[in-house]
């Protein structure tokens, strides 16, 4: 091999690197991840679990909760259940798995199959988001931006009531933040904005808000009614003048 041909070589090995540096990479929140599910696969194998036996029971699904944590304990008895079985156990399938992401969610919309409750779901409510503050509001947005594509794809009839990020001491400005962009996403028709965090009151010297459990983090009983109380407000008809 030449000099000239090591030299021009080494110029398209550069400017390929050069390149690829500036082509701009998929936030992490959008890229389907596994990882908290193979950290941690009894809770997905929960949800995956729940999802099998609503399939097996024919019950009539028309509506889907999607989240974290913050989701997944409207099971639990002394947080949101005696209201999930009140308001929603005979219609709705929770799919909602503990220390999940956006880019979690996302690759379990992929890995459990809800393709046989497309014709009925009518109503989507997401809540995600907690899990990814860590990152910047704008990547946290954009991977809300990518379940809201994904669960579209799955259910095109469905309205969508997407709940913002509740308050918490663990990052709250930031999940602040999101929440602004959030309520620019939705148009109130069918993406509608469910204003929890705008229910819960504060308390900022001591980072509590009202709903929060003692880790300041997670949703208490009064949590998950002000979450139900938010829903029925945004589902409710609008008034015709």
């Amino acid at each position: 091999m030449t000099v000239r041909l090591l030299f021009l070589c080494g110029l398209v090995a550069i400017s390929t690197a050069f390149l690829r540096a500036q082509a701009p990479l998929p936030a992490p929140t959008t890229v389907p991840n596994d990882e908290n599910a193979r950290a941690f696969p009894a809770w997905f194998n929960a949800c995956r679990e729940r999802t099998e036996a609503a399939k097996a029971a024919g019950a009539k699904i028309d509506t889907v909760f999607l989240g974290d944590s913050l989701t997944e304990r409207w099971l639990r008895p002394a947080e949101g259940l005696p209201l999930w079985n009140r308001l929603y156990a005979d219609h709705a399938l929770n799919f909602g798995v503990s220390g999940d992401g956006t880019e979690h969610l996302l690759w379990r919309m992929q890995a459990i199959d809800l393709s046989s409750f497309a014709p009925t779901i009518r109503t989507v409510i997401l809540l995600i988001g907690t899990n990814d503050a860590p990152r910047p509001p704008e990547e946290i947005v954009a991977g809300i931006g990518a379940v809201l594509a994904r669960s579209h794809a799955l259910f095109p009839q469905a309205r969508t009531f997407l709940v913002g990020i509740p308050h918490n001491a663990r990052a709250d400005e930031v999940t602040e933040a999101a929440n602004v962009k959030l309520k620019e996403m939705a148009d109130g028709k069918s993406l509608v904005y469910v204003d929890l965090p705008g229910m819960m009151t504060p308390d900022r010297f001591i980072k509590n808000w009202q709903g929060l459990g003692p880790d300041r983090l997670h949703l208490s009983a009064e949590g998950y009614r002000l979450w139900s109380e938010a829903l029925k407000g945004a589902m409710a008809p609008t008034p015709t003048p």
